[in-house]
């Protein structure tokens, strides 16, 4: 299995374009940290003839989760369009490229955002937000 090193890692920003369609990205600076959560729902199908006493399940729908933090930078275009899409609740994309050029986009809303400012060695004020999906999932992003 090849290593990456994480310095290679870009995260943009886009809008949607409508019909579910990529608008034009912007790249997020002062990420530090990047997660993506891509999970299948999982529905209980079991019944009283089922004589295992086990519960039997089937997959649901996918779902997705990105989790993304860093050092806030008010100038920032791409921290910029995050916030004014989260108190617009508008629907947008978000794409990691975890080689730089490969990764994964998913479509949804900016649902939590935070700022939180430290004392002592770090010294900083960063910000955190979550994407949660809104249906459309590209894990072959580029």
């Amino acid at each position: 299995m090849a290593q990456l090193a994480a310095y290679g890692v870009r995260v943009y920003v886009a809008p949607d374009s409508g019909s579910n369609t990529e608008g034009s990205y912007t790249e997020i600076d002062g990420i530090d940290d990047a997660s993506v959560e891509d999970s299948m729902g999982s529905i209980d199908i079991s019944d009283f003839k089922d004589q295992a006493g086990a519960i039997r399940r089937m997959v649901g729908m996918r779902d997705a989760k990105v989790n993304f933090s860093g050092n806030l930078d008010l100038a920032d275009a791409g921290q910029n369009l995050l916030r004014s899409y989260r108190i617009a609740r508008i629907k947008c994309w978000l794409k990691c490229l975890w080689t730089g050029s490969a990764g994964v986009a998913v479509q949804g809303y900016i649902f939590t955002g935070s700022t939180k400012a430290t004392v002592g060695m770090s010294n900083k004020v960063t910000f955190a937000a979550t994407l949660e999906s809104n249906g459309y999932f590209n894990d072959a992003a580029t």
